[in-house]
């Protein structure tokens, strides 16, 4: 996609030629897939981003359809907004601040320990939206590793792996609700935590860290020189599940609501993505 929007930048609108793409979009596949929502804001912002970028007008492709397989964005009998999350990516893929927010970020859980001085992460990941949620986060190792912990902890993988300096959430609310190793539940204390974000504006929430003052958010654990789960059943290869939940998400966008009959925002909706994209465009960005 990058480098067919940079193509038409050198081809047509470096040129003087206007670019319009006449219609994009993704359907709507989340009654069988729960990160859906996360994929569709994400290609709709990153490809409004590189439009803007390379002077090109894009234009969503809205079939009017709500539902398994369709591309709408609002209900139009009623009137009512139905993609919130996918239209302020769009419009924060043009620079402009949001009222839903479509703040995206990504989190896995942490493993490091002290037989390999290394660090495991989980097969999946929780993609979180401003409204939050519950996610369950599950995490393979051997036998040698899980029986020297030294930290189990959530943190925003996009700033693990260097994608971004920080999270794009300013602060968060975060309840562990369960701990699960090799299915045996292990009981959760102090599991709220409002102070989930470090120094340097990344999310980091420790479950154990042995290198803390403070204590394990785990009981039923065992302590030597590390940390590893008493009385558990040991395997080859282990699992230990996390779930939490996440709320009272907030970011650096100023929000504004304005109460106006829905026929009215839907208009002023789409008048506001187009003239949106004519700005950025006449100002050559």
């Amino acid at each position: 996609m990058k480098n067919q929007l940079n193509l038409m930048k050198t081809t047509f609108a470096d040129k003087g030629y206007p670019v319009f793409i006449g219609e994009y979009g993704s359907i709507d596949k989340t009654s069988y897939d729960s990160e859906n929502e996360y994929y569709r804001a994400y290609f709709a912002r990153k490809l409004c981003q590189l439009s803007r970028k390379n002077g090109c007008i894009p234009m969503y492709w809205d079939n009017g359809y709500n539902g398994v397989h369709g591309f709408g964005l609002f209900d139009r009998t009623t009137c009512e907004v139905t993609q919130p999350v996918i239209i302020d990516a769009i419009m924060e893929g043009f620079g402009q601040k949001a009222s839903q927010n479509s703040t995206l970020m990504s989190v896995r859980l942490y493993v490091s320990d002290s037989k390999y001085w290394t660090t495991i992460q989980s097969d999946n990941t929780a993609r979180i939206t401003k409204k939050g949620g519950t996610y369950t986060l599950k995490l393979k190792g051997d036998k040698d590793m899980l029986l020297n912990i030294t930290t189990i902890a959530l943190k925003d993988c996009d700033v693990e792996l260097g994608n971004q300096t920080k999270s794009d959430f300013t602060n968060a609310q975060i309840v562990i609700d369960k701990v699960l190793f090799n299915g045996t539940d292990y009981t959760v204390k102090e599991n709220k935590n409002d102070e989930v974000f470090s120094e340097k504006g990344s999310l980091q929430m420790d479950l154990i860290n042995q290198w803390s003052e403070a204590e394990p958010m785990i009981e039923g654990l065992q302590k030597k020189e590390s940390f590893s789960f008493q009385n558990a059943d040991y395997k080859d290869e282990n699992m230990l599940e996390v779930t939490f939940t996440i709320s009272n998400l907030t970011d650096s966008f100023s929000i504004f609501h304005v109460k106006m009959r829905p026929g009215t925002q839907i208009i002023l909706l789409y008048t506001s993505l187009i003239f949106a994209c004519l700005l950025n465009y006449q100002d050559g960005e």
